[in-house]
């Protein structure tokens, strides 16, 4: 069968199949194909660590919280190799500061993101995306990857390897060393780590930014 070019092409789904919030004008809105977020596409899959330093309305959120959903359900680029075996069994963490923020991400971001995309007629154009059910702390979806949430904290990243970590606002977590330091050798099988966060001077993710944080390049 033909290669269906949303599967293949994370911008293109960003761009065409994506509907998120604006919360600006209060309606569901299409995701807009500014410039720079083919830029910042490119990154999330070519970058094994990425950091993203955002100021407020830039869709930075909304972009991460549409990948893990285009990962999850079996997006694939030669660019990212894991990403070229397989198209299932996919697991993606979002950590936040507190459950309670990590949990919001899923409900209010990604899961709003997959819904008002399916009634917008994503399955037309991708007629295999996957089914999805959601409880609290994680979004199963039908091709056996999931999304779960985690709060920070140094053991907070258990089990198999992540395909993809998801951390936002790590500029404003307590734990924000003992979170990254723990979530890096669960990537060892390939997975990336992105975090957002809006700026913070006195933060663990302003020396991130600087430069060379533990002998890790970011």
């Amino acid at each position: 069968p033909a290669k269906n070019k949303f599967k293949n092409n994370f911008h293109l789904f960003l761009t065409e199949c994506v509907w998120t919030k604006d919360e600006a004008a209060s309606r569901v809105a299409q995701m807009p194909s500014y410039p720079f977020l083919k830029d910042l596409a490119d990154d999330l899959l070519t970058e094994r660590k990425l950091l993203i330093e955002k100021s407020r309305r830039v869709l930075a959120s909304w972009t991460v919280c549409a990948f893990d959903v285009w990962g999850a359900a079996g997006g694939r680029d030669p660019r990212w190799e894991t990403l070229t075996n397989g198209d299932s069994h996919r697991l993606i963490w979002i950590a936040a500061r507190q459950a309670e923020q990590a949990n919001w991400f899923l409900f209010e971001r990604v899961k709003f993101l997959v819904e008002q995309s399916l009634e917008h007629g994503l399955k037309t154009k991708w007629p295999d995306f996957p089914d999805w059910r959601w409880k609290e702390g994680v979004g199963m979806a039908s091709n056996g990857s999931q999304i779960r949430t985690v709060p920070q904290g140094a053991d907070a990243f258990r089990g198999p390897a992540a395909t993809l970590i998801h951390m936002e606002e790590i500029a404003f977590m307590e734990e924000a060393k003992a979170t990254i330091e723990g979530a890096i050798p669960t990537l060892r099988g390939g997975g990336h780590l992105v975090a957002i966060t809006t700026p913070n001077n006195a933060s663990y993710a302003q020396l991130v930014a600087s430069g060379d944080v533990s002998g890790r390049k970011w």
